[in-house]
């Protein structure tokens, strides 16, 4: 499979046609060619998954509040400041089991800002199979700042 084919494929492979990332009797280009498939295949399931979630979640949300949308004054109390919103993973797996519209869109939305940071952490393994030293340093110090801005944002919320 040479670049050409893999920029042309514009549509992710049927589960019948997927095909290990690693396989001895492939070359190293093919491999990294299919292993950028993986990362373009990832990002597309990522937000289609985070999109189909959050409105998987406005749904619930108009379902269990549908009288809200016709009388003002309760929509402005349902999206008030002061609202109940899930404000850790805890609060958003409570929620998403109790079916709380909030909790399902919050969870879309981490969904959403876990694909990049998975996009980053299978990039490590591209670099690290093109022997890349240079980007896989890059692109390991990249993951760790993502993680450490997720753990410090946490601690000074």
């Amino acid at each position: 499979m040479n670049r050409s084919e893999i920029e042309a494929a514009d549509t992710m492979p049927a589960p019948a046609e997927a095909v290990p990332i690693i396989d001895s009797t492939i070359s190293r280009d093919e491999a990294i060619g299919r292993l950028e498939i993986v990362i373009s295949t990832l990002l597309r399931v990522g937000v289609i998954t985070s999109i189909a979630v959050i409105f998987f979640g406005m749904a619930v949300g108009l379902l269990r509040h549908s009288t809200d949308v016709r009388r003002p004054n309760d929509l402005i109390a349902l999206t008030a400041k002061n609202a109940s919103f899930p404000h850790s993973l805890r609060d958003v797996a409570s929620g998403v089991i109790a079916l709380r519209s909030q909790a399902i869109m919050a969870l879309g939305l981490l969904i959403l800002i876990a694909t990049p940071v998975m996009r980053v952490a299978v990039s490590i393994i591209a670099f690290a199979m093109q022997r890349d030293h240079t980007y896989l340093a890059i692109t390991i110090t990249v993951l760790v700042l993502l993680i450490l801005s997720f753990l410090l944002g946490h601690a000074g919320a």
